[in-house]
């Protein structure tokens, strides 16, 4: 008996270590948003297309972070706001909606803002994706 106890300790030590660690290692939202950041701004600023540029991906904390753009051809003088961030949140919801492999990060609760500059780097929209707002 006494020497079976060593052994039921060492089994469950193990299995402990087994089980348990990948939920203590597995790195939370925020880490994770946080590391897409670091690995996605090292090749921006980028084109998106012929009047929009990617210039940075910035992480919040709690379950947030925003994808930040520059209109290049674009003056702040010559855009209505209201009605470009009246068109721009839908789309986005849309889009967001037809790409599954972001779902996943609705699911966990975060929020996606975007900002959206002219080529002066004057804002001219910012809004919120929120997990309620595609039904998540």
């Amino acid at each position: 008996m006494k020497k079976i106890f060593p052994v039921i300790v060492v089994i469950g030590v193990l299995l402990l270590i087994v089980l348990g660690v990948p939920k203590v290692f597995t790195p939370s939202i925020d880490e994770r948003i946080a590391k897409h950041a670091r690995e996605a701004n090292a090749s921006l600023p980028m084109k998106v297309d012929g009047d929009t540029r990617l210039e940075k991906i910035v992480p919040g904390k709690s379950k947030f972070f925003s994808y930040h753009y520059t209109l290049v051809n674009t003056e702040f003088k010559d855009i209505n706001p209201f009605h470009f961030r009246s068109t721009m949140k839908p789309r986005m919801k849309q889009h967001l909606m037809n790409t599954p492999e972001m779902h996943y990060l609705f699911k966990e609760g975060v929020t996606i803002s975007y900002v959206y500059s002219d080529q002066g780097g004057t804002v001219i929209a910012k809004f919120d994706i929120t997990p309620a707002d595609l039904g998540f």
